[in-house]
């Protein structure tokens, strides 16, 4: 009998000694290793356990105190395992891989190895981009290109109202480069463009973006398409990309008469106003009246205008080939 006492006391106490597991939170900084910048987008990893890095390039994560090692990675760039060792600080500089300085980069009028690039040049490859599913193009590179900020002016449907810049916040609009073509209103342009049809992306900032003159002030985005192989086979490629989107949160709506009440609390307690005088309220009584008997209702505006789950599809139709002379 004593034995089946023990037995079940340790059974029960069991499961609280692993709510009790410690955790610890570490946080740094993760920064190229070339210019000292951060990297904003770059992976933290330990356990399980995986958080971004913020426009400056700041993380903070929380993992369990068995964990040893925390990984660090970022597109194009060597990734990196370091040992926690009990800090809580721990900052790190990522430097870009060696076969990346054998790749073809593309630049003003023309192509160089990385290798031999002495300007600043920051390059994505598409198959980078179709990773994230966006309906802008401009959406999908954020966190990706080293330098590039973005900020999303709208979230309406089909608005594709969106600033980046290279030079920090005050350096000016980009231009805006495809396949060799200057476009002017380029950042509509770029993000309506399939991500499919994008062979890369490069960003060209401070001199190796001079060869474009005064209009290049804000540095340069270099796009270039896909083409068929010379004598290569006529294709047509068809996707469709579905997805769901849903509200994270939404706030809550007021009654017509919590309105009314508020509103007029705002008119009293206005500090533009005179103290000393009554200030008359925005909504009278007889304002209050007809939804205080019955006569009208509170309409919830946010239930007619939004669902729960919204659908949304992009089509995408590309045709690619080639003779002996032309690509397309």
């Amino acid at each position: 009998m004593k034995k089946l006492r023990y037995l079940l006391i340790l059974f029960f106490l069991y499961p609280l000694s692993l709510l009790a597991q410690q955790t610890v939170t570490i946080s740094g900084k993760v920064t190229d290793k070339a210019d000292g910048s951060g990297l904003p987008g770059a992976t933290v990893s330990a356990g399980g356990i995986a958080v971004g890095t913020d426009a400056n390039g700041d993380y903070k994560i929380t993992v369990p105190e068995t964990v040893t090692d925390l990984n660090f990675n970022f597109v194009g760039m060597a990734a990196v395992s370091e040992k926690i060792n009990g800090r809580t600080v721990i900052n790190i500089s990522l430097s870009t891989t060696q076969s990346q300085l054998q790749e073809v980069v593309v630049v003003g009028y023309g192509t160089q190895k990385r290798e031999t690039i002495t300007g600043s040049v920051s390059t994505l490859k598409g198959k980078e981009i179709v990773v994230t599913k966006n309906e802008s193009v401009v959406n999908s590179l954020t966190g990706k290109i080293p330098g590039l900020r973005i900020t999303q002016n709208t979230s309406e449907p089909g608005g594709y109202n969106n600033n980046f810049n290279i030079r920090g916040y005050q350096g000016g609009a980009p231009l805006i480069v495809i396949d060799g073509v200057i476009a002017d209103g380029g950042q509509d342009i770029l993000g309506r463009m399939d991500p499919n049809e994008i062979e890369n992306i490069s960003v060209l900032k401070d001199a190796a973006a001079s060869i474009y003159g005064i209009r290049a002030s804000g540095g340069v985005i270099l796009v270039t398409t896909k083409k068929g192989d010379k004598n290569g086979k006529f294709d047509i490629n068809y996707s469709i990309n579905q997805s769901w989107q849903q509200f994270v949160g939404m706030p809550e709506s007021v009654s017509a008469i919590d309105f009314m009440m508020l509103t007029n609390e705002k008119r009293k307690h206005n500090f533009d106003n005179n103290f000393l005088s009554v200030q008359d309220p925005v909504y009278a009584y007889s304002d209050f009246e007809p939804y205080l008997n019955g006569t009208k209702k509170t309409s919830d505006w946010n239930a007619v205008a939004f669902r729960e789950f919204a659908g949304q599809q992009q089509h995408n139709l590309n045709i690619n080939g080639g003779t002996e002379k032309i690509s397309y």
